[in-house]
């Protein structure tokens, strides 16, 4: 058995108790400090995974965004050069429409000049003044060469009528009518 009557041997068993309390604690608060560094590493670890994945999932949406604007710009052109196709169309077709309708009047004016004189006689699809091509109504052709050539230059150009105005063309379908979107009956 130790003796404590020494006041040193007592100092040397306190002082070695402390010893060995010390280590056990420091020995335990490095276990827990590598338990710490190990379970936060493996947190890193984790966290840099779910990093490295976010990255790659952004790549695609990237590549796939990318690919989604250069689709739409295709469409757009396409569509743009669609709608310019349309437009011409449509121009063209109002064009075709409000010629058909001049030609019109400028047949129903030569008709109402001749018929009012007495002069000629229509006969259905001889003359045109249509293009090749447009034969939507009957057209006539008049006989102007009989008594056209004796009328009298009076200033209203009614051919000697004495005043009295030829009355307005008929009117003729527009841009609006059957003509315009192929809808002939």
């Amino acid at each position: 058995m130790p003796d404590f009557a020494e006041p040193t041997s007592c100092r040397y068993y306190l002082q070695e108790y402390l010893a060995r309390s010390l280590t056990e604690k420091y020995n335990n608060l490095e276990t827990e400090v590598d338990k710490i560094i190990h379970d936060a590493n493996s947190e890193i670890d984790k966290l840099n995974q779910k990093i490295s994945n976010l990255q790659i999932d952004r790549d695609k949406l990237q590549s796939e965004n990318t690919s989604l604007v250069n689709a739409f710009r295709e469409k757009s052109r396409k569509h743009q050069q669609t709608q310019e196709l349309y437009d011409r169309l449509k121009r063209k077709e109002m064009m075709n429409t409000t010629q058909s309708a001049a030609f019109g009047a400028v047949d129903d004016v030569l008709g109402t000049a001749a018929g009012r004189q007495g002069q000629g006689r229509p006969t259905p699809n001889s003359f045109s003044t249509r293009p090749q091509g447009q034969r939507d109504a009957p057209v006539y052709q008049y006989d102007l060469g009989q008594g056209l050539g004796h009328q009298r230059a009076d200033s209203n150009g009614s051919g000697g009528s004495g005043g009295v105005m030829m009355p307005p063309p008929q009117r003729r379908p527009t841009v609006f009518g059957s003509h315009m979107f192929g809808t002939d009956k």
